[in-house]
């Protein structure tokens, strides 16, 4: 779908003329550019599952993924596969916004998943690691600008292809927080498996309760 929406936007640029021959071109050489440099996945595999181990061993229970711009979406997806696949409490929050609120929630038992693809990120990444480090919370830090000052403050750093072009970042950055989530299972579980003695799909006002919200057969 991702990819879909990605091509319609260059033939809606070619047709109106908003995009010429070159700039077509550059677009597309991009994408092929980004499926190339997923050649990584094998590698961002096992990295993710040593950092669930640590993660586990910590004792860590909640977390918060945080991303902007176009990884705004890969942001709210990666939050979401996360507690599918773990059943583990967690949040997707627009990187400036939780800043400025709710960071103050966060402490030791708790992780902050960065996603910071592009320059433009890092200086409020570095203003949420100086806060990890004063409020004692663990940070895994996904990005491509690997600088020694962000290896040293991130717990963890997860370094990611160069993709110069950040529209195309989030076909990359999903796959960690998938990979994330799937290592956070415990062993024998399976997603999709009872939790309170529902599945996902007898979470169903109808088959319960009556218009009234009185319970069904009582």
């Amino acid at each position: 779908m991702l990819a879909a929406l990605y091509f319609f936007s260059i033939f809606l640029g070619a047709i109106t003329g908003a995009l010429d021959r070159a700039d077509d071109q550059k677009w597309r050489a991009d994408f092929e550019h980004m499926l190339g440099a997923l050649d990584s996945l094998e590698t961002l595999f096992a990295q993710t599952g040593s950092i669930a181990e640590q993660w586990r061993a910590k004792g860590i229970k909640g977390y918060v993924v945080l991303g902007t711009g176009p990884n705004y979406g890969t942001m709210v997806e990666g939050a979401l596969k996360i507690c599918e696949f773990s059943w583990r409490f967690g949040a997707g929050e627009e990187l400036e916004d939780f800043a400025h609120g709710r960071f103050r929630e966060v402490g030791g038992d708790d992780v902050l998943i960065i996603l910071a693809p592009t320059p433009g990120t890092i200086e409020k990444t570095l203003d949420l690691l100086t806060g990890c480090y004063v409020s004692h919370t663990s940070s895994i830090l996904l990005t491509a600008q690997a600088a020694p000052v962000l290896r040293k403050l991130a717990t963890y750093l997860v370094e990611m292809p160069n993709l110069e072009n950040e529209y195309l970042t989030p076909f990359a950055y999903v796959f960690p927080l998938w990979f994330l989530g799937y290592h956070l299972r415990e062993k024998g579980e399976l997603v999709g498996e009872k939790r309170h003695g529902l599945y996902a799909v007898d979470i169903h006002f109808a088959a319960r309760f009556d218009e009234n919200g009185d319970v069904i057969g009582q």
